[in-house]
């Protein structure tokens, strides 16, 4: 019983703050007005991103999809779920066996691009 009030205090503390594990970085998009503005912002800040950089993108129902996106070798997924009671909230996740500064800048012209 005690491990599980130990698991439970932990996740507490660490889903308040961004994910980090190796090769991989998460980014709380925010609450967007609905999935089809969260799913073309996500689809347009790739495809930009894309034209200078390289990669591939899939769009989905509620995720778009990016692979191979430069500079490195970055996948990145944004997703568009239902959270808080019916709000739309944007979540962008990249992980890369390239360099943390490749997912770093990726990450960061992405969010810029979204925004």
């Amino acid at each position: 019983m005690r491990i599980l009030g130990f698991a439970a205090a932990l996740m507490a503390l660490t889903s308040t703050t961004p994910a980090f594990a190796e090769g991989f970085s998460v980014r709380d998009m925010l609450e967007v007005g609905d999935r089809d503005e969260c799913l073309r912002r996500a689809e347009l800040a790739m495809n930009a991103h894309i034209k200078n950089n390289g990669g591939e993108v899939v769009v989905t129902d509620w995720i778009v999809y990016g692979w191979d996106l430069g500079p490195g070798n970055n996948d990145v997924t944004f997703m568009c779920p239902v959270v808080n009671g019916g709000v739309i909230n944007g979540f962008m996740v990249i992980y890369s066996e390239s360099g943390e500064d490749e997912r770093t800048f990726v990450a960061n012209e992405l969010e810029r691009l979204f925004n």
